[in-house]
């Protein structure tokens, strides 16, 4: 990454003032800052943020109907199965 992204800060009255992707690409883009590694992210945390709604549906569902849910986790041993873990067992 040049310098220039390293000093490269956004003010909380412009974050505030983005409203579309747009926006934040004419943010970035005098900086030299990677644009695809922040719409990456971008997309990461939308999809994680719907799935996440869909956990909470679930939730509500089995505790409105009395049901039992088995939760399967799939992926190699540390592969960050406990902190998915223990999110969706501190939001119980």
């Amino acid at each position: 990454m040049n310098e220039a992204a390293n000093d490269f800060l956004i003010s909380q009255d412009d974050f505030n003032s983005l409203e579309t992707r747009g926006d934040l690409l004419n943010l970035l883009k005098p900086s030299n800052y990677p644009v695809e590694k922040v719409l990456d992210t971008i997309n990461y945390e939308q999809q994680l943020s719907n799935l996440q709604a869909e956990l909470v549906k679930l939730q509500q569902w089995v505790i409105k109907k009395n049901k039992k849910v088995a939760i399967i986790f799939e992926g190699r041993d540390a592969a960050g199965k406990g902190g998915g873990n223990s999110k969706i067992f501190s939001a119980s």
